[in-house]
């Protein structure tokens, strides 16, 4: 049998007709599944879970319901129990266990049994004990289901676990017993006592029911049992340390520690329910659950309505407080009522010569007197006897005047009245009128006894002693009708709100007026009235509720609290001049809804909030499920599946109405957007890469609690990153190829062109070689021949003569073979490297010939020699180096051997001539013979290196090459 709850009623005293705490009812109609809601839970996101017998699971996010049922994977939707284990929710079911997961709202069937499970608890290690009907009992842990044996001679009814997952039983005959996880182990607790035993563990104790009587004992120590003095009962709970029990004609209300009574007298409001559990929520409001009438919710508010004050709900214009601490509270047809320490101790009725429809307002004078004004009757003053006695009007206030307001100086001697057409002041003796050309509609005292501030349609004014004066900087920035007004005087701030356009203040210290509305952070520019209390917060009435605000040094809105239909208001939109704080900083409200009092309007508020919970994901216009792409966290898509359709829900029990779902999405900059009621959210064609969405309960302004979604979109397999490096390196192959396709075909035109114009150059060079020949060669060798016969015919002659003679056969010899030279350097042949060595070689032979020098050549020709060929015109240059090297060489080095070398290192070609000669010291030429001047310039003009060494008579070595 499952363990039985009680019938709950909240507080009336009809002797002090104290104030009904505010409360929500959920039923079939608000969207619970069945009215019979045996067991109500709250996870780790906030939401509310209600089990119901017959309508399946209910979870509720403060504001809306969502259904859980057999054709979302229950197996029954019949739930007697449930509990959270870690992020799963089991959930004892007519057809057996059920989980389902808290953060992805997925249902899996953990047991099917034959008969339904009717009750379910935690080991507190992460299995749990289940009934099943039948009497029999079992654990579940790790996968394994083992059934607990049967106790001999007796049979158990009921179950539970203490806070250390320790199981205990009870039987029919009130006996407890302690399973040991082998064993029962029975434990004396209620000593001859016979009948059900049901029981509880609460803050260390254990809590048992007997015949209608109740024990306590320790947890650590069930010897000494205690007797709780409390009525018979049938069903009792325990829920922030208070005991109720109930026994179907009454209810009551213990403390748990005192077990003094709590209250006297249960509110009819409810009416008498049995209710089958209770709830705390982590926002510190009660859950209230009954076996057929839903759920009822006190969020444990702190405002209070006195709607019973009244046989219909009062529409309450004013509230003001006398000099000694009441409140007077004004309604239309019920007349005043007047509390203290909230309190009714006075109801002022209407009279006949009064009529409350035009009533405007009341205030008390220096003598305490309620002063009344009409519309249209003028100003009455309340007599001891609860009399109101008309007041005589200044003499030249006009017949048609009608009374909008009134202020007292605060020395009571002198008023203000304020009249459709103009104000009027008057004091002692003295009697003022004053015309404007709109009418002025309210009044505030200022900082000095005779001091006031005076609204009329298009200005501001202000009187002092009778005089009036302006302040051009305070002046209202546009026409309006201002509803309610106060003066800060700690601060110098004059307040004023206008009924469309927000709230107005004038720093008199600063000479600068400050607007306010919705972009400042107010609830709403439309304000009937507004008041101050001790702590210089600013309390404003709106059409959504009443809303706290509080102001920097800056003249900024740094904090601002609302307090609306959470908070306990039957009525949202409150009344002009409805609104004042009172002397204990208690915030009184007068509505169309009835008369309000809000008794933390001090406290500090620290909202217990959540963050927002994903509902449902899923592609847009495509029914793929998006399981497979939620990774741990991350969302990795696929190019295709770039559009999502979000759906997010915000828990909150205490403030549904103030908690909104901010959002960021980085492809929309990092301001934070509302989204829309519904909590949907379209993120349409998504970019390329990796972004965040990022959302916040707006009650979170630290950012404490944010919610990431992070998101991938990869991109298709021509977006890939190895399908744009492999096109990357195939285009820059491509470009590649193609350039050498067309370098080559360049060079191949460039290598034509060179090879067409060496063939022409070798044909010129050939046939001019052979011209030259021709022509200056037989002409030099005729030259020579012809000195020779000369120089026959001339061995008489003087030697003068043959003199001459001789030097023209030598300079003619000499032509005649430097011709040959030059001749061949014409030739194309002589520009590849092998002719040329050959022909220095050849040279050298035939000038060391006739010496007695040894000439010796150390070097072979190879292929590489062969194929290498010198640029043009390098040739001569070569074989005039080493010519006039050889000639340095039989002339000055006295040398016995010559050698001559050459070769080729990889690219580089060398010439190397030697001799073991008498050497010269490198410094300089030696006797002016050497001519190495001549030699380096040549090998200057073709940009060769000349390396040129000798030491003195350890011979010379003259290296020419290419590096």
């Amino acid at each position: 049998m499952c363990r039985l709850h009680f019938i709950f009623f909240l507080l009336l005293s009809a002797a002090t007709i104290a104030q009904r705490p505010y409360y929500e009812y959920f039923g079939v109609q608000q969207g619970i599944g069945q009215s019979q809601v045996p067991k109500m839970v709250q996870d780790h996101n906030g939401f509310v879970w209600m089990a119901t017998k017959g309508g399946g699971l209910s979870r509720f996010d403060g504001k809306n319901f969502k259904s859980f049922r057999k054709s979302d994977g229950l197996q029954s939707n019949d739930i007697s129990d449930m509990v959270i284990i870690e992020d799963h929710l089991y959930l004892a079911t007519g057809r057996g266990i059920d989980a389902l997961n808290l953060n992805k709202l997925s249902i899996q069937n953990v047991l099917s049994t034959e008969m339904s499970a009717t009750k379910i608890c935690s080991d507190q290690k992460g299995g749990f004990y289940f009934k099943q009907g039948g009497g029999k009992y079992f654990h579940f842990s790790e996968g394994q289901l083992i059934e607990l044996p049967k106790l001999e001679g007796t049979e158990l009814t009921f179950f539970e676990t203490d806070e250390n997952g320790d199981l205990y039983f009870s039987d029919m005959f009130g006996n407890l017993y302690r399973w040991t996880g082998k064993n029962y182990f029975k434990i004396a607790f209620v000593p001859k006592e016979e009948g059900f035993l049901y029981f509880l563990f609460h803050d260390g104790f254990l809590y048992a029911g007997v015949n209608g009587k109740m024990y306590r004992s320790p947890s650590n120590d069930f010897s000494t049992p205690e007797k709780l003095n409390v009525p018979f009962f049938y069903t009792f709970d325990i829920l922030k340390n208070e005991i109720w029990i109930s026994n179907f004609r009454n209810s009551f209300c213990f403390d748990a520690k005192t077990l003094h009574p709590k209250y006297e007298e249960w509110t009819k409001a409810i009416g008498n329910i049995i209710l089958s559990d209770m709830l705390e929520d982590q926002e510190g409001g009660r859950w209230l659950s009954s076996d057929g009438r839903g759920v009822f919710h006190l969020p444990g508010v702190p405002v209070h309505n006195y709607n019973h004050l009244s046989d219909i709900e009062p529409v309450v214009f004013n509230i003001e407080e006398d000099r000694e601490g009441r409140v007077w509270a004004t309604s239309f047809h019920k007349g005043t009522y007047v509390l203290d320490n909230q309190k009714l101790v006075k109801t002022i009725n209407p009279s006949s010569l009064t009529n409350f429809e035009g009533y405007r307002r009341v205030l008390f004078d220096d003598q305490n007197r309620p002063h009344y004004y009409f519309r249209r009757r003028g100003e009455f003053v309340l007599n001891n006897q609860s009399n109101f006695v008309l007041q005589r009007s200044p003499e030249n206030l006009p017949s048609d005047t009608e009374v909008i307001d009134m202020v007292f100086s605060r020395n009571g001697k002198n008023q203000l009245y304020l009249a459709l057409n103009g104000f009027h002041y008057r004091g002692e003796g003295l009697s003022k009128w004053y015309s404007t050309e709109q009418p002025a509609t309210r009044a505030v005292q200022l900082n000095e006894p005779d001091q006031f501030a005076i609204f009329t349609g298009d200005s501001l004014l202000f009187l002092k002693d009778g005089e009036v004066y302006s302040i051009p900087e305070a002046q209202k920035l546009q026409p309006g009708y201002i509803m309610s007004a106060d003066y800060d005087s700690l601060n110098h701030r004059l307040y004023w709100a206008d009924l469309e356009s927000g709230l107005y203040m004038f720093d008199f210290d600063e000479k600068k007026q400050y607007v306010f509305d919705t972009k400042q952070g107010l609830s709403s520019s439309l304000i009937y009235c507004l008041t101050l209390d001790s702590k210089q917060n600013i309390w404003i009435g709106t059409e959504r509720g009443v809303q706290r605000v509080t102001l920097s040094s800056e003249n900024q809105i740094i904090k601002t609290q609302d307090y609306a239909k959470e908070q306990g208001f039957f009525g949202i939109e409150t009344n002009s001049n409805s609104l004042i704080a009172d002397s204990h900083d208690n915030i009184w409200i007068g509505s169309v809804g009835g008369l309000f009092v809000l008794l933390d309007s001090l406290n500090e508020d620290n909202p217990h909030f959540f963050p927002p919970f994903l509902e449902a994901a899923g592609f847009l216009f495509d029914t793929t499920a998006i399981g497979p792409y939620q990774k741990t966290d991350l969302w990795d898509l696929p190019y295709q599946k770039r559009s999502l359709q979000l759906k997010f829900s915000l828990p909150a029990m205490k403030n549904p109405g103030r908690a909104k779902i901010l959002y960021q999405w980085d492809e929309e900059g990092t301001s934070w957007e509302q989204l829309p009621e519904s909590g949907d959210l379209l993120l349409n064609n998504i970019g390329i890469g990796n972004h965040t969405l990022r959302l916040r309960n707006s009650l979170d302004t630290n950012e404490q609690k944010v919610l990431l979604v992070n998101i991938r979109v990869n991109p298709p397999w021509w977006g890939s990153w190895w399908f744009i490096a492999f096109m990357t390196a195939a285009i820059i192959l491509f470009i590649y190829q193609l350039q050498k396709y067309f370098s080559n075909k360049k060079l191949r035109k460039e290598i034509e062109l060179r090879e067409l114009r060496e063939e022409a150059e070798n044909e010129i060079r050939t046939q001019l070689g052979q011209d030259f020949h021709d022509e200056v060669g037989n002409r030099l060798a005729s030259i020579t021949t012809q000195t020779g016969v000369l120089s026959l015919k001339m061995k008489e002659a003087p030697s003068d003569e043959k003199a001459v003679l001789n030097q023209i056969q030598q300079n003619a010899r000499k032509l005649y073979s430097d011709t040959k030279d030059f001749i061949w350097t014409i030739n194309p042949e002589s520009s590849r490297f092998s002719e040329i060595v050959i022909y220095i070689k050849d040279v050298g032979e035939k000038l060391f010939e006739y010496s007695p020098m040894n000439f010796l050549c150390e070097s072979e020709l190879t292929t590489e020699m062969e194929k290498t060929t010198l640029p043009s015109g390098q040739s001569m240059q070569l074989i005039m180096i080493f010519k006039e090297a050889m000639t340095n060489v039989v002339k000055h080095s006295e040398a016995t051997k010559v050698t001559l070398s050459f070769g080729k290192i990889g690219e580089n070609w060398y010439i190397e001539l030697k001799d073991n000669g008498i050497g010269f010291e490198e410094t300089g030429e030696v006797s002016g013979h050497y001519g190495l001047g001549n030699m380096k310039d040549r090998a200057d003009k073709i940009q060769a290196k000349l390396t040129i060494a000798s030491k003195k008579n350890k011979g010379t070595s003259i290296r020419l090459s290419n590096s």
